[in-house]
């Protein structure tokens, strides 16, 4: 599915990206590059357009003139300060993915969006292009008009549910238990190659946020949950004779076929391994 329209910011310059010359209808080759200018924005919008098989790889399209982003001649391996342009030809060569997380625009090969010269405050018709170097300068994010960032993703689908930590099946001794999990952020499917998607933290929450079938658990859930995977623990007093299943409720995520898991802090018992924590 197609993602939002929207148009592409360079962070640290709050540029818009710019097909060269303005024109809606830009020809082939026409270089990309920053401007403050905001008006007539439909010439500047532009979406995401997934490719079936590489995950979140797809094109970046130019909404009224069709065409999509590419390095200047097509290349697999576009070399550093290759240009980038519009073009009408849609090959692999021209896949590109958005990791949110880092603020990165990356081409398939590994090279990121850079204005050229990578300076963090480039002036109008700065040409953008693609680069190894890591840097502030060279963020860039997908956003409405007024600089608002928003996923170029279409809507993921969401997942809720709770999960055994440990299970007491009519214990024959009564104890204390120390029972281990974990919580946190942790990939458990990626189909994107060469490229591990890395979903944002605002973003993950403002969707479940946003759901109003999780909007309980999302008040329980403490800000743990959506933080680097880290290991956790709970004590448990068995009782003989009397079953004890420990639960934890787990936030799932899924777009173009990887997944994300976020373990809460939610954790509730209950007699049975049929039957689940209320909230």
């Amino acid at each position: 599915m197609e993602g939002p329209i929207g148009y592409i910011f360079h962070r640290s310059s709050r540029k818009i990206v710019h097909p060269s010359g303005g024109s809606s209808q830009p020809s082939n080759n026409t270089e990309l590059v920053l401007h403050s200018a905001k008006d007539s924005p439909s010439r500047l919008q532009v979406r995401f357009v997934p490719f079936e098989g590489f995950g979140h790889f797809g094109f970046i399209k130019h909404v009224t003139s069709g065409k999509i982003v590419h390095p200047l001649g097509g290349f697999l391996t576009p070399g550093d300060n290759t240009k980038l342009v519009y073009h009408s030809d849609t090959h692999v060569g021209a896949l590109f993915a958005f990791d949110q997380e880092d603020e990165r625009i990356v081409h398939r090969d590994g090279k990121i969006w850079h204005p050229v010269g990578g300076s963090p405050n480039p002036g109008d018709n700065t040409t953008c292009v693609l680069h190894s170097d890591m840097h502030d300068a060279a963020k860039f994010y997908f956003g409405d008009l007024y600089g608002n960032e928003i996923s170029p993703y279409a809507a993921p689908n969401l997942s809720g549910t709770w999960k055994v930590v440990k299970a007491f099946i009519d214990p024959i001794a009564t104890h204390t238990f120390t029972a281990k999990f974990k919580v946190g952020k942790t990939r458990t499917k990626s189909v994107t190659e060469q490229h591990a998607w890395k979903i944002s933290v605002k973003a993950a929450v403002g969707w479940f946020e946003a759901s109003a079938e999780y909007s309980g658990f999302m008040q329980k859930a403490s800000t743990d949950t959506w933080s680097t995977e880290y290991e956790e623990s709970t004590t448990i007093k068995v009782e003989a004779g009397k079953t004890v299943v420990v639960w934890q409720f787990v936030f799932g995520v899924e777009q173009y076929g990887d997944e994300y898991s976020f373990q809460s802090t939610i954790i509730g018992n209950t007699d049975s391994l049929d039957k689940t924590p209320e909230i």
